[in-house]
Protein backbone atom coordinates (compact mmCIF):
# COMPACT_ATOMS: atom_id res chain seq x y z
CA UNK A 1 0.00 0.00 0.00
CA UNK A 2 1.55 3.30 -0.72
CA UNK A 3 -0.11 6.40 0.88
CA UNK A 4 -0.13 9.29 -0.93
CA UNK A 5 -0.30 12.85 0.57
CA UNK A 6 -2.64 13.81 3.31
CA UNK A 7 -5.36 10.70 3.58
CA UNK A 8 -8.30 10.94 5.56
CA UNK A 9 -8.53 9.16 8.61
CA UNK A 10 -11.62 7.69 7.66
CA UNK A 11 -10.38 5.62 5.31
CA UNK A 12 -8.70 2.16 6.66
CA UNK A 13 -5.16 1.64 7.45
CA UNK A 14 -3.58 -1.39 5.07
CA UNK A 15 -2.72 -4.62 7.07
CA UNK A 16 0.47 -5.42 4.93
CA UNK A 17 3.60 -3.39 3.94
CA UNK A 18 2.98 0.45 3.51
CA UNK A 19 4.68 3.51 2.43
CA UNK A 20 3.42 6.27 3.06
CA UNK A 21 4.62 9.42 1.63
CA UNK A 22 3.17 12.84 2.86
CA UNK A 23 4.04 15.28 0.33
CA UNK A 24 4.77 13.36 -2.87
CA UNK A 25 7.22 13.88 -5.82
CA UNK A 26 9.67 12.94 -8.58
CA UNK A 27 12.19 13.14 -4.96
CA UNK A 28 10.50 10.06 -3.84
CA UNK A 29 11.13 8.06 -6.72
CA UNK A 30 14.64 6.35 -4.92
CA UNK A 31 12.58 4.86 -2.06
CA UNK A 32 9.79 3.53 -4.88
CA UNK A 33 12.95 1.71 -6.18
CA UNK A 34 14.36 0.71 -2.57
CA UNK A 35 10.83 -1.24 -1.92
CA UNK A 36 11.60 -5.06 -1.99
CA UNK A 37 9.42 -6.80 -4.97
CA UNK A 38 8.85 -9.69 -2.01
CA UNK A 39 6.53 -7.23 -0.44
CA UNK A 40 4.22 -6.72 -3.64
CA UNK A 41 3.81 -10.02 -4.65
CA UNK A 42 0.20 -10.17 -3.43
CA UNK A 43 -0.16 -6.98 -5.67
CA UNK A 44 0.15 -3.24 -4.86
CA UNK A 45 -2.85 -0.39 -3.83
CA UNK A 46 -2.59 3.06 -4.05
CA UNK A 47 -4.39 5.34 -1.17
CA UNK A 48 -4.90 8.90 -2.07
CA UNK A 49 -8.04 11.63 -1.49
CA UNK A 50 -8.15 13.05 -5.20
CA UNK A 51 -9.72 16.19 -3.39
CA UNK A 52 -6.71 17.00 -1.93
CA UNK A 53 -5.24 20.36 -3.33
CA UNK A 54 -1.87 20.34 -2.32
CA UNK A 55 -1.21 16.97 -4.42
CA UNK A 56 0.93 17.58 -7.95
CA UNK A 57 -1.41 15.23 -10.25
CA UNK A 58 2.00 15.00 -12.63
CA UNK A 59 4.10 14.51 -9.43
CA UNK A 60 1.62 11.66 -7.92
CA UNK A 61 1.72 10.03 -11.93
CA UNK A 62 5.33 9.45 -12.22
CA UNK A 63 5.19 7.82 -8.79
CA UNK A 64 2.62 5.43 -10.22
CA UNK A 65 4.09 4.77 -13.27
CA UNK A 66 7.28 3.63 -11.35
CA UNK A 67 6.00 1.59 -8.72
CA UNK A 68 3.39 -0.30 -11.32
CA UNK A 69 6.68 -0.55 -13.47
CA UNK A 70 8.31 -2.09 -10.60
CA UNK A 71 5.74 -4.32 -9.59
CA UNK A 72 5.28 -5.49 -13.22
CA UNK A 73 8.77 -6.47 -13.73
CA UNK A 74 10.27 -7.19 -10.52
CA UNK A 75 7.19 -8.90 -8.84
CA UNK A 76 4.15 -9.85 -11.22
CA UNK A 77 5.87 -11.18 -14.48
CA UNK A 78 8.59 -13.11 -12.80
CA UNK A 79 6.45 -14.80 -10.32
CA UNK A 80 4.57 -16.21 -13.45
CA UNK A 81 6.31 -16.61 -16.22
CA UNK A 82 9.42 -19.65 -15.98
CA UNK A 83 11.08 -18.05 -18.62
CA UNK A 84 11.91 -14.25 -17.19
CA UNK A 85 14.73 -12.93 -15.33
CA UNK A 86 13.49 -13.77 -11.10
CA UNK A 87 16.92 -11.65 -9.12
CA UNK A 88 14.52 -11.56 -6.61
CA UNK A 89 13.40 -15.00 -5.75
CA UNK A 90 9.45 -14.36 -6.86
CA UNK A 91 8.81 -18.16 -8.23
CA UNK A 92 8.23 -20.89 -5.52
CA UNK A 93 9.36 -23.29 -7.84
CA UNK A 94 12.19 -23.68 -10.77
CA UNK A 95 12.53 -26.07 -12.98
CA UNK A 96 15.03 -25.48 -16.57
CA UNK A 97 12.95 -23.88 -19.67
CA UNK A 98 13.37 -27.25 -22.04
CA UNK A 99 12.24 -25.41 -24.63
CA UNK A 100 14.44 -23.23 -24.53
CA UNK A 101 17.46 -25.43 -24.02
CA UNK A 102 16.02 -27.17 -26.86
CA UNK A 103 16.06 -24.21 -28.60
CA UNK A 104 19.30 -23.38 -28.37
CA UNK A 105 20.95 -26.82 -29.23
CA UNK A 106 19.19 -26.87 -32.20
CA UNK A 107 20.47 -23.26 -33.14
CA UNK A 108 23.83 -24.32 -32.99
CA UNK A 109 24.46 -24.68 -36.41
CA UNK A 110 23.57 -21.44 -36.76
CA UNK A 111 25.23 -20.15 -33.43
CA UNK A 112 28.27 -21.78 -35.05
CA UNK A 113 28.55 -19.33 -38.29
CA UNK A 114 27.26 -16.19 -37.40
CA UNK A 115 28.28 -13.99 -34.41
CA UNK A 116 26.66 -11.72 -31.75
CA UNK A 117 25.60 -8.10 -33.13
CA UNK A 118 28.16 -6.69 -31.12
CA UNK A 119 30.66 -6.83 -34.48
CA UNK A 120 27.83 -4.54 -36.28
CA UNK A 121 27.82 -1.75 -33.23
CA UNK A 122 31.82 -1.63 -33.66
CA UNK A 123 31.25 -0.56 -37.01
CA UNK A 124 29.28 2.58 -35.74
CA UNK A 125 27.24 2.66 -39.44
CA UNK A 126 25.00 5.59 -37.61
CA UNK A 127 22.16 5.00 -39.93
CA UNK A 128 18.78 6.33 -38.68
CA UNK A 129 15.98 3.28 -37.66
CA UNK A 130 12.54 2.91 -38.31
CA UNK A 131 11.08 0.48 -35.69
CA UNK A 132 7.87 -1.00 -36.66
CA UNK A 133 5.59 -2.42 -33.52
CA UNK A 134 2.45 -4.45 -34.04
CA UNK A 135 0.03 -1.25 -32.06
CA UNK A 136 -3.05 0.05 -34.27
CA UNK A 137 -1.28 3.29 -35.12
CA UNK A 138 1.03 1.20 -37.52
CA UNK A 139 -1.60 1.44 -40.20
CA UNK A 140 -1.19 5.41 -40.19
CA UNK A 141 2.45 4.60 -41.32
CA UNK A 142 1.75 1.70 -44.18
CA UNK A 143 0.91 4.24 -46.83
CA UNK A 144 4.32 6.14 -46.57
CA UNK A 145 6.67 3.19 -45.54
CA UNK A 146 8.45 3.06 -49.00
CA UNK A 147 9.31 6.39 -48.83
CA UNK A 148 10.32 6.19 -45.22
CA UNK A 149 12.68 2.80 -46.39
CA UNK A 150 14.91 4.92 -48.62
CA UNK A 151 15.74 6.86 -45.74
CA UNK A 152 16.04 4.44 -42.64
CA UNK A 153 16.77 1.49 -41.71
CA UNK A 154 13.65 -0.45 -41.49
CA UNK A 155 13.70 -2.55 -38.48
CA UNK A 156 10.67 -5.36 -37.61
CA UNK A 157 9.31 -8.01 -35.39
CA UNK A 158 7.23 -11.15 -36.06
CA UNK A 159 4.43 -9.74 -36.09
CA UNK A 160 5.21 -6.59 -38.47
CA UNK A 161 6.88 -8.57 -41.24
CA UNK A 162 3.89 -9.33 -43.32
CA UNK A 163 3.07 -6.12 -43.63
CA UNK A 164 6.21 -4.80 -44.69
CA UNK A 165 6.34 -7.42 -47.28
CA UNK A 166 2.78 -6.41 -48.07
CA UNK A 167 3.71 -3.25 -49.01
CA UNK A 168 6.18 -3.31 -50.71
CA UNK A 169 9.27 -3.33 -48.08
CA UNK A 170 11.40 -5.93 -47.06
CA UNK A 171 13.19 -4.88 -43.85
CA UNK A 172 16.63 -4.63 -42.77
CA UNK A 173 16.47 -6.44 -39.95
CA UNK A 174 13.73 -8.53 -37.90
CA UNK A 175 13.90 -8.99 -33.96
CA UNK A 176 12.86 -11.99 -32.66
CA UNK A 177 12.79 -11.58 -28.59
CA UNK A 178 10.09 -13.67 -27.79
CA UNK A 179 10.99 -17.66 -26.98
CA UNK A 180 7.33 -18.99 -27.83
CA UNK A 181 7.07 -21.66 -30.58
CA UNK A 182 4.18 -20.54 -31.94
CA UNK A 183 6.15 -17.38 -32.92
CA UNK A 184 7.03 -19.78 -35.63
CA UNK A 185 4.01 -19.25 -37.38
CA UNK A 186 4.67 -15.81 -38.32
CA UNK A 187 7.51 -17.11 -40.74
CA UNK A 188 5.70 -20.07 -42.53
CA UNK A 189 5.03 -18.92 -45.67
CA UNK A 190 7.93 -16.04 -45.37
CA UNK A 191 9.75 -16.06 -48.61
CA UNK A 192 13.36 -15.92 -49.29
CA UNK A 193 14.92 -12.00 -47.86
CA UNK A 194 17.86 -11.99 -49.38
CA UNK A 195 18.29 -8.07 -48.13
CA UNK A 196 17.08 -8.56 -44.31
CA UNK A 197 19.00 -9.91 -41.43
CA UNK A 198 17.67 -12.22 -38.18
CA UNK A 199 19.08 -10.80 -34.68
CA UNK A 200 17.40 -13.03 -32.44
CA UNK A 201 17.66 -14.03 -28.79
CA UNK A 202 19.84 -17.38 -29.36
CA UNK A 203 17.25 -19.38 -27.36
CA UNK A 204 14.65 -18.36 -29.77
CA UNK A 205 13.26 -20.79 -32.12
CA UNK A 206 14.74 -19.92 -34.98
CA UNK A 207 16.44 -22.84 -36.59
CA UNK A 208 13.19 -23.48 -38.61
CA UNK A 209 13.54 -20.28 -40.58
CA UNK A 210 16.93 -18.77 -39.89
CA UNK A 211 17.65 -19.62 -43.39
CA UNK A 212 15.49 -17.52 -45.17
CA UNK A 213 17.30 -14.44 -44.33
CA UNK A 214 20.57 -12.88 -45.36
CA UNK A 215 22.15 -14.25 -42.58
CA UNK A 216 22.06 -13.91 -38.91
CA UNK A 217 23.84 -11.77 -35.68
CA UNK A 218 22.53 -12.99 -32.55
CA UNK A 219 21.78 -10.72 -29.33
CA UNK A 220 24.02 -12.47 -26.68
CA UNK A 221 25.84 -15.79 -25.84
CA UNK A 222 23.67 -19.05 -25.70
CA UNK A 223 26.48 -20.20 -22.79
CA UNK A 224 29.31 -18.04 -22.17
CA UNK A 225 31.19 -21.62 -20.72
CA UNK A 226 30.89 -21.74 -24.05
CA UNK A 227 31.22 -19.05 -26.22
CA UNK A 228 32.55 -16.95 -23.54
CA UNK A 229 31.76 -13.44 -25.13
CA UNK A 230 29.34 -11.70 -22.49
CA UNK A 231 28.50 -8.60 -24.69
CA UNK A 232 24.64 -8.64 -25.47
CA UNK A 233 21.97 -6.49 -26.93
CA UNK A 234 20.51 -4.33 -24.85
CA UNK A 235 16.95 -5.91 -24.47
CA UNK A 236 15.18 -7.69 -21.48
CA UNK A 237 12.12 -9.34 -21.34
CA UNK A 238 9.49 -6.59 -20.36
CA UNK A 239 8.82 -5.76 -24.46
CA UNK A 240 10.29 -6.87 -27.75
CA UNK A 241 10.30 -2.98 -28.21
CA UNK A 242 13.43 -2.79 -25.99
CA UNK A 243 15.20 -5.39 -28.27
CA UNK A 244 14.23 -2.58 -31.47
CA UNK A 245 15.51 0.20 -29.42
CA UNK A 246 18.68 -2.04 -28.74
CA UNK A 247 19.03 -2.67 -32.25
CA UNK A 248 18.97 1.52 -32.67
CA UNK A 249 22.02 1.97 -30.61
CA UNK A 250 23.56 -1.19 -31.92
CA UNK A 251 23.33 0.77 -35.29
CA UNK A 252 24.43 4.05 -33.36
CA UNK A 253 21.34 5.67 -34.94
CA UNK A 254 21.10 9.45 -34.87
CA UNK A 255 17.63 9.60 -34.59
CA UNK A 256 15.15 6.05 -34.60
CA UNK A 257 11.27 6.76 -35.24
CA UNK A 258 9.12 4.29 -33.87
CA UNK A 259 5.35 3.16 -34.66
CA UNK A 260 2.95 1.25 -33.89
CA UNK A 261 3.95 1.70 -29.84
CA UNK A 262 0.36 2.98 -28.51
CA UNK A 263 0.44 1.24 -25.45
CA UNK A 264 -2.98 2.09 -25.29
CA UNK A 265 -6.74 1.58 -26.42
CA UNK A 266 -8.09 4.79 -27.58
CA UNK A 267 -11.09 5.36 -29.31
CA UNK A 268 -12.23 1.86 -29.59
CA UNK A 269 -9.56 0.66 -31.26
CA UNK A 270 -7.54 -3.01 -30.83
CA UNK A 271 -4.33 -3.22 -29.46
CA UNK A 272 -2.89 -7.25 -29.75
CA UNK A 273 -6.09 -9.36 -28.10
CA UNK A 274 -7.69 -6.24 -26.64
CA UNK A 275 -10.27 -3.74 -27.47
CA UNK A 276 -10.42 0.06 -26.14
CA UNK A 277 -13.61 1.58 -25.72
CA UNK A 278 -14.69 5.25 -27.22
CA UNK A 279 -13.93 7.84 -24.31
CA UNK A 280 -15.84 11.06 -24.02
CA UNK A 281 -15.24 11.68 -20.14
CA UNK A 282 -11.91 13.96 -19.27
CA UNK A 283 -8.97 12.67 -18.23
CA UNK A 284 -8.57 10.98 -14.54
CA UNK A 285 -6.26 13.95 -12.79
CA UNK A 286 -4.53 10.70 -11.19
CA UNK A 287 -3.97 6.73 -12.76
CA UNK A 288 -7.18 4.87 -11.68
CA UNK A 289 -7.22 0.86 -11.55
CA UNK A 290 -10.65 -0.73 -12.69
CA UNK A 291 -10.89 -4.81 -13.03
CA UNK A 292 -7.52 -5.27 -14.18
CA UNK A 293 -7.99 -1.81 -16.83
CA UNK A 294 -6.22 1.34 -15.84
CA UNK A 295 -7.34 4.96 -16.81
CA UNK A 296 -5.02 7.58 -17.34
CA UNK A 297 -4.29 10.92 -19.27
CA UNK A 298 -2.45 9.58 -22.93
CA UNK A 299 0.48 11.73 -24.44
CA UNK A 300 -2.10 14.86 -25.35
CA UNK A 301 -3.90 14.72 -22.10
CA UNK A 302 -7.19 12.91 -23.38
CA UNK A 303 -8.84 10.03 -21.40
CA UNK A 304 -7.25 6.53 -22.70
CA UNK A 305 -6.88 3.10 -21.18
CA UNK A 306 -4.34 0.73 -20.89
CA UNK A 307 -3.07 -2.24 -19.06
CA UNK A 308 -0.33 -3.04 -16.33
CA UNK A 309 2.34 -4.36 -18.99
CA UNK A 310 1.46 -1.96 -21.55
CA UNK A 311 1.93 0.69 -18.70
CA UNK A 312 5.49 -0.95 -17.51
CA UNK A 313 6.44 -1.38 -21.07
CA UNK A 314 6.43 2.65 -21.84
CA UNK A 315 8.28 3.30 -18.53
CA UNK A 316 10.79 1.08 -19.95
CA UNK A 317 11.13 2.36 -23.29
CA UNK A 318 11.23 5.65 -21.53
CA UNK A 319 14.60 4.62 -19.09
CA UNK A 320 15.54 3.31 -22.53
CA UNK A 321 15.67 6.28 -24.41
CA UNK A 322 17.55 8.25 -21.78
CA UNK A 323 20.18 5.11 -21.41
CA UNK A 324 20.58 5.08 -25.20
CA UNK A 325 20.68 8.58 -25.76
CA UNK A 326 23.42 9.02 -23.19
CA UNK A 327 25.38 6.12 -25.15
CA UNK A 328 25.00 6.67 -28.06
CA UNK A 329 23.12 9.94 -28.77
CA UNK A 330 20.46 8.49 -30.15
CA UNK A 331 17.00 10.40 -29.92
CA UNK A 332 14.15 8.52 -30.46
CA UNK A 333 10.73 10.20 -32.14
CA UNK A 334 7.04 8.49 -32.76
CA UNK A 335 4.93 8.79 -35.57
CA UNK A 336 1.94 8.88 -34.38
CA UNK A 337 0.49 11.33 -31.68
CA UNK A 338 -1.47 8.86 -29.63
CA UNK A 339 -0.64 6.47 -26.94
CA UNK A 340 1.23 7.07 -23.47
CA UNK A 341 5.00 6.98 -24.10
CA UNK A 342 6.42 10.48 -22.58
CA UNK A 343 6.44 13.03 -25.12
CA UNK A 344 9.03 14.49 -23.61
CA UNK A 345 11.68 11.41 -24.10
CA UNK A 346 9.77 10.34 -27.49
CA UNK A 347 8.34 13.42 -29.07
CA UNK A 348 6.21 13.35 -32.44
CA UNK A 349 7.72 13.57 -35.67
CA UNK A 350 5.09 14.57 -38.21
CA UNK A 351 5.28 12.76 -41.62
CA UNK A 352 6.69 15.60 -43.97
CA UNK A 353 9.48 16.00 -41.46
CA UNK A 354 10.33 12.07 -41.11
CA UNK A 355 10.79 12.22 -45.25
CA UNK A 356 12.69 15.21 -45.45
CA UNK A 357 15.44 13.02 -44.13
CA UNK A 358 18.60 12.22 -46.66
CA UNK A 359 18.18 9.21 -48.77
CA UNK A 360 19.99 6.03 -46.98
CA UNK A 361 23.21 3.81 -48.69
CA UNK A 362 21.41 0.59 -48.51
CA UNK A 363 23.79 -0.81 -50.38
CA UNK A 364 26.62 0.46 -47.57
CA UNK A 365 24.60 -0.71 -45.15
CA UNK A 366 24.25 -4.35 -46.42
CA UNK A 367 27.58 -4.43 -46.89
CA UNK A 368 28.50 -3.60 -42.99
CA UNK A 369 26.06 -5.99 -42.08
CA UNK A 370 27.55 -8.49 -44.03
CA UNK A 371 31.26 -7.62 -43.20
CA UNK A 372 29.87 -8.31 -39.00
CA UNK A 373 28.29 -11.43 -40.00
CA UNK A 374 31.59 -13.05 -41.57
CA UNK A 375 33.55 -13.03 -38.17
CA UNK A 376 31.87 -15.76 -36.30
CA UNK A 377 32.50 -16.19 -32.60
CA UNK A 378 34.98 -18.32 -31.04
CA UNK A 379 33.21 -20.96 -29.95
CA UNK A 380 34.83 -23.81 -27.33
CA UNK A 381 34.21 -26.67 -29.69
CA UNK A 382 35.86 -29.54 -27.95
CA UNK A 383 33.98 -28.67 -24.32
CA UNK A 384 30.31 -28.45 -26.05
CA UNK A 385 31.04 -31.72 -27.86
CA UNK A 386 32.18 -33.24 -24.51
CA UNK A 387 29.10 -31.71 -22.87
CA UNK A 388 26.71 -32.35 -25.46
CA UNK A 389 27.66 -36.44 -24.96
CA UNK A 390 27.55 -36.36 -21.35
CA UNK A 391 24.28 -34.84 -21.59
CA UNK A 392 22.65 -37.70 -24.29
CA UNK A 393 23.84 -40.10 -21.96
CA UNK A 394 22.03 -38.85 -18.73
CA UNK A 395 19.11 -38.24 -20.57
CA UNK A 396 19.04 -42.01 -21.80
CA UNK A 397 19.02 -43.03 -18.48
CA UNK A 398 16.61 -40.11 -17.38
CA UNK A 399 14.26 -41.99 -20.25
CA UNK A 400 14.32 -45.46 -18.51
CA UNK A 401 13.08 -43.17 -15.27
CA UNK A 402 10.32 -41.75 -16.67
CA UNK A 403 9.04 -44.99 -18.84
CA UNK A 404 9.82 -46.84 -15.84
CA UNK A 405 7.13 -44.68 -13.57
CA UNK A 406 5.10 -45.03 -16.47
CA UNK A 407 4.73 -48.40 -16.50
CA UNK A 408 4.74 -48.93 -12.57
CA UNK A 409 2.00 -45.76 -12.04
CA UNK A 410 4.37 -44.57 -9.70
CA UNK A 411 5.42 -41.32 -8.74
CA UNK A 412 7.98 -41.94 -6.06
CA UNK A 413 11.22 -39.00 -7.65
CA UNK A 414 9.20 -37.30 -10.20
CA UNK A 415 9.43 -34.57 -7.93
CA UNK A 416 12.65 -33.76 -8.28
CA UNK A 417 13.24 -34.91 -11.84
CA UNK A 418 13.72 -32.03 -13.64
CA UNK A 419 11.82 -32.80 -16.88
CA UNK A 420 8.66 -33.41 -15.12
CA UNK A 421 8.80 -30.29 -13.44
CA UNK A 422 9.06 -28.25 -16.83
CA UNK A 423 5.94 -30.30 -17.93
CA UNK A 424 4.21 -28.93 -15.02
CA UNK A 425 5.01 -25.06 -15.62
CA UNK A 426 5.33 -25.34 -19.28
CA UNK A 427 4.07 -22.55 -20.98
CA UNK A 428 4.04 -23.17 -24.88
CA UNK A 429 1.29 -26.17 -24.55
CA UNK A 430 -1.28 -25.37 -22.27
CA UNK A 431 -1.29 -29.17 -20.27
CA UNK A 432 -4.36 -30.33 -18.72
CA UNK A 433 -3.62 -31.59 -14.75
CA UNK A 434 -3.45 -34.89 -15.90
CA UNK A 435 -0.75 -37.21 -14.37
CA UNK A 436 -0.86 -39.54 -17.49
CA UNK A 437 -0.38 -37.35 -19.66
CA UNK A 438 2.17 -34.97 -18.31
CA UNK A 439 4.23 -37.85 -17.89
CA UNK A 440 4.22 -38.95 -21.44
CA UNK A 441 4.83 -35.74 -22.53
CA UNK A 442 7.37 -35.56 -20.26
CA UNK A 443 8.88 -38.75 -22.09
CA UNK A 444 8.81 -37.36 -25.26
CA UNK A 445 10.32 -34.20 -23.89
CA UNK A 446 12.91 -36.12 -22.62
CA UNK A 447 13.35 -37.63 -26.39
CA UNK A 448 13.55 -34.51 -27.95
CA UNK A 449 15.63 -32.45 -25.79
CA UNK A 450 18.40 -35.41 -26.19
CA UNK A 451 18.04 -35.55 -29.96
CA UNK A 452 18.86 -31.65 -30.12
CA UNK A 453 21.87 -31.99 -27.88
CA UNK A 454 22.92 -35.51 -30.32
CA UNK A 455 22.17 -32.94 -33.40
CA UNK A 456 24.37 -29.98 -32.08
CA UNK A 457 27.01 -32.38 -31.46
CA UNK A 458 27.07 -33.87 -34.53
CA UNK A 459 27.09 -30.03 -35.79
CA UNK A 460 30.43 -29.69 -33.91
CA UNK A 461 31.35 -32.81 -34.71
CA UNK A 462 31.24 -31.02 -38.74
CA UNK A 463 32.90 -27.98 -37.66
CA UNK A 464 35.53 -30.03 -36.00
CA UNK A 465 36.03 -31.82 -38.86
CA UNK A 466 36.25 -28.75 -41.78
CA UNK A 467 39.11 -27.18 -39.31
CA UNK A 468 41.03 -30.16 -40.19
CA UNK A 469 39.84 -29.90 -43.64
CA UNK A 470 38.24 -33.41 -43.43
CA UNK A 471 35.65 -34.01 -45.95
CA UNK A 472 32.42 -34.20 -44.21
CA UNK A 473 29.85 -36.97 -45.45
CA UNK A 474 26.50 -35.89 -47.36
CA UNK A 475 23.98 -38.45 -48.54
CA UNK A 476 22.43 -36.79 -51.56
CA UNK A 477 20.42 -38.10 -54.71
CA UNK A 478 22.62 -37.75 -57.94
CA UNK A 479 20.62 -35.20 -59.28
CA UNK A 480 21.87 -33.00 -56.27
CA UNK A 481 25.57 -33.96 -56.60
CA UNK A 482 26.23 -30.86 -58.35
CA UNK A 483 23.89 -28.04 -56.66
CA UNK A 484 23.83 -29.23 -53.05
CA UNK A 485 26.92 -28.51 -51.76
CA UNK A 486 27.08 -24.83 -53.86
CA UNK A 487 23.86 -24.28 -51.69
CA UNK A 488 24.95 -25.02 -48.46
CA UNK A 489 28.04 -23.10 -48.57
CA UNK A 490 26.87 -20.11 -46.92
CA UNK A 491 25.80 -21.60 -43.72
CA UNK A 492 28.50 -24.05 -43.48
CA UNK A 493 31.12 -21.65 -44.84
CA UNK A 494 34.71 -23.38 -45.08
CA UNK A 495 33.24 -27.14 -45.10
CA UNK A 496 34.85 -30.00 -47.81
CA UNK A 497 32.26 -32.48 -48.78
CA UNK A 498 32.30 -35.94 -49.18
CA UNK A 499 29.35 -36.80 -51.47
CA UNK A 500 27.51 -39.80 -51.17
CA UNK A 501 24.45 -40.12 -53.54
CA UNK A 502 22.52 -43.35 -53.05
CA UNK A 503 21.01 -45.08 -55.86
CA UNK A 504 18.64 -48.25 -56.00
CA UNK A 505 19.07 -51.56 -58.46
CA UNK A 506 17.32 -49.68 -61.46
CA UNK A 507 19.74 -46.72 -61.67
CA UNK A 508 22.12 -46.85 -64.58
CA UNK A 509 25.38 -47.65 -63.47
CA UNK A 510 26.46 -44.99 -65.38
CA UNK A 511 26.02 -42.83 -63.18
CA UNK A 512 27.53 -44.10 -60.01
CA UNK A 513 30.56 -42.90 -58.52
CA UNK A 514 32.56 -45.20 -55.67
CA UNK A 515 31.31 -43.22 -53.02
CA UNK A 516 27.77 -44.02 -53.82
CA UNK A 517 25.49 -46.01 -51.67
CA UNK A 518 23.28 -49.04 -52.63
CA UNK A 519 19.64 -48.47 -50.70
CA UNK A 520 20.68 -52.08 -49.09
CA UNK A 521 24.12 -50.72 -47.48
CA UNK A 522 22.64 -47.97 -46.01
CA UNK A 523 22.31 -48.81 -42.61
CA UNK A 524 26.17 -50.58 -42.42
CA UNK A 525 27.60 -47.82 -44.62
CA UNK A 526 25.96 -44.57 -42.25
CA UNK A 527 26.63 -46.71 -38.83
CA UNK A 528 30.50 -46.53 -39.64
CA UNK A 529 30.73 -42.67 -39.90
CA UNK A 530 31.32 -40.61 -37.15
CA UNK A 531 28.34 -38.25 -38.85
CA UNK A 532 26.42 -37.85 -42.30
CA UNK A 533 24.61 -34.95 -43.64
CA UNK A 534 21.51 -36.25 -45.38
CA UNK A 535 19.70 -34.06 -47.70
CA UNK A 536 16.02 -33.27 -47.59
CA UNK A 537 14.84 -35.33 -51.20
CA UNK A 538 17.16 -38.21 -49.95
CA UNK A 539 15.42 -37.98 -46.82
CA UNK A 540 12.18 -38.26 -48.39
CA UNK A 541 13.11 -40.92 -51.16
CA UNK A 542 14.68 -43.24 -48.63
CA UNK A 543 12.15 -42.44 -45.98
CA UNK A 544 11.73 -46.35 -45.27
CA UNK A 545 15.22 -46.91 -44.61
CA UNK A 546 15.59 -43.83 -42.76
CA UNK A 547 12.45 -43.72 -39.99
CA UNK A 548 14.11 -47.05 -39.00
CA UNK A 549 17.79 -46.44 -39.15
CA UNK A 550 19.28 -47.35 -35.28
CA UNK A 551 22.18 -44.28 -34.84
CA UNK A 552 21.92 -40.38 -33.72
CA UNK A 553 24.95 -39.84 -35.85
CA UNK A 554 22.74 -37.93 -38.76
CA UNK A 555 22.44 -34.13 -39.62
CA UNK A 556 19.11 -34.00 -41.77
CA UNK A 557 19.08 -30.53 -43.64
CA UNK A 558 15.24 -30.52 -43.94
CA UNK A 559 15.50 -29.31 -39.75
CA UNK A 560 17.46 -26.22 -40.85
CA UNK A 561 15.40 -25.34 -44.12
CA UNK A 562 18.40 -25.29 -46.20
CA UNK A 563 19.56 -27.27 -49.39
CA UNK A 564 16.13 -27.91 -50.09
Amino acid sequence: MIRLGQVTTSLPRPQGPSLDLPTPSRSDEPLIQRIDPKVMAHGVCFQLDKSDPSLDPEQVFALQKQLLHRYYKHAYFPSYSPATSDPHGMRQTTSPELVREVNKMKNIPFILRYPLAEKLSRLQARVPALLLLPGPSLGEVLPHLPELAKRYAVIAVSRTLKACLENGVEPDVVVQLDTFLQQQRFYSDTPRLEQTILVPLSVAAIHTYAAKFRGVLFMDSFNQHFLPNPWRLRENYVSTLMACMGMAECFHAPKALVAGVDLAMTGGKAYQNSQGEGHSQDAPRFLQADNGVLHMADRLGNHTTTQLRYLATAVEAENYARDIGAATNTRFHTLSNSGILDPVLFPHMDMAQALDSPLLDREALLQAMDQAMAEPEDVRLYKLKVECTKSVAALALNDVFLRSCQANKSREGLDTNPVWGFAAKERDFHLPDDHDLRLGFSIRMNQLWSESLASARNHVTARLMAQRGTPVPLVCLPDEMETLPQALADLFHGFAWRIMPMFDVAMDPASRTTESIPAGMLHPTLNDLDLSFVSTKAAEEYAYQFQVYGKDNLVFLRELGVGE
